[in-house]
């Protein structure tokens, strides 16, 4: 059984390594190539903007509102609705959306391209937060 202090202090680990990460990691995200990066304490004097951060925060407002009942529709609904980044994979779901395809749906009506991508797992953490 692990004990609240030591389930507090992974949560910490967990939330600051992702708003670590995402900070060093932004300037080069979407690069495919090898990089040789040496750590300098500018890369991390300003937590920048993270979709991947932000929209787990956005799941877990959603599970404060809607409790343990919450729906993958809920999710889609507050995803659709106060999400600001349309990229990629994003902007596929809200055309799906908008259409009214309906989660899980969304994610795989005319979605060759991003079915396989590493989006959903780099967003994930919460869940194993919520549920240890």
């Amino acid at each position: 059984m692990l004990d609240y202090t030591r389930y507090l202090d992974k949560v910490y680990g967990c939330w600051l390594g992702k708003c670590i990460v995402g900070t060093v990691g932004a300037p080069y995200e979407g690069m495919k190539q090898l990089l040789h990066l040496e750590f300098d304490e500018k890369m991390i004097a300003a937590m920048l903007p993270n979709d991947d951060l932000d929209l787990q925060v956005l799941w877990l407002s959603v599970l404060e509102e809607k409790g343990i009942y919450t729906t993958g529709e809920d999710l889609a609904a507050a995803f659709s609705e106060k999400n600001i980044y349309w990229p990629g994979e994003y902007a596929w779901f809200k055309r799906n959306y908008d259409r009214g395809i309906r989660p899980p749906y969304t994610a795989l009506y005319e979605n060759d391209f991003y079915i396989e991508g590493m989006g959903c797992p780099i967003r994930a953490e919460i869940w194993g937060l919520i549920v240890p």
